[in-house]
């Protein structure tokens, strides 16, 4: 479904529609349908378009625009990098164990008892560990929010241990990371060419860093649009802009 409401700022404008269907602000998608600069003498005024559909709430975030049997090529988000993925699913040096062995203690003190871990993949710049619990959609969480915030610990440990082998930790469940990204992708491509073909700028769900840089990297070679960070803080939005 779609709704459209006005005010004197986009951010207005957003406001209203949180207040009028009481839902968070990463359970639907924007575009702006009309858009006019404040002067000495008028107000401002923008007019959005907010569209929610049961997607978000399965995918964080899936729109409307995303509703379509169209096929699309979904491509890398990091090609160049090499997987070294090693036969072995076990801690295969210090770092790795000290790694598990904090992951098993911070499991154990936030109520997730009897998690296994498995090291996914070892990459030039990422180390992958899946988490295996009875319970993955409370590990995850809504938009993946409890698996983040683990992953944010797990990072900052890593951080004090001065090791460079890798840039970050990753961790995953249920593929559930390779879902987001596909997700995001998707969601991306069809916003660009709903952009493209009305010419009325969009904005993006809320994303961290590695998610805006998936966004601004599908879309780079997209003729006829260009992407834009909003906000301020680790969590923006993305604009799609027509050219």
């Amino acid at each position: 479904m779609f709704k459209d409401y006005s005010g004197e700022t986009e951010e207005d404008a957003i406001n209203k529609a949180i207040d009028d269907l009481h839902i968070e602000r990463e359970d639907f998608d924007v575009e702006v349908l009309e858009s006019s600069k404040k002067g000495f003498f008028k107000k401002g005024f923008v007019k959005i378009r907010v569209y929610v559909g049961e997607n978000n709430a399965d995918e964080g975030g899936l729109s409307q625009f995303a509703k379509s049997d169209e096929p699309i090529e979904v491509q890398a988000e990091e090609e160049h990098v090499q997987k070294n993925v090693s036969s072995s699913p076990f801690p295969e040096n210090e770092l790795e164990e000290n790694i598990v062995d904090f992951l098993v203690e911070l499991a154990s003190k936030v109520g997730f008892t009897g998690l296994q871990f498995e090291i996914a993949s070892r990459e030039d710049e990422k180390l992958t560990i899946t988490l295996i619990c009875d319970d993955s959609a409370l590990l995850i969480g809504r938009h993946g929010q409890n698996l983040d915030a683990l992953q944010v610990i797990v990072n900052a440990f890593y951080l004090k241990m001065n090791d460079n082998t890798y840039k970050r930790v990753v961790l995953d469940a249920e593929n559930y990371r390779n879902r987001k990204e596909d997700s995001i992708i998707k969601t991306a491509y069809y916003v660009a060419k709903r952009v493209k073909a009305t010419k009325h700028s969009a904005l993006l769900e809320p994303m961290n860093s590695y998610e805006r840089r998936l966004v601004h990297r599908a879309l780079d070679n997209f003729d006829g649009v260009r992407t834009e960070s909003e906000g301020e803080g680790a969590i923006k939005t993305i604009r799609v802009i027509p050219e």
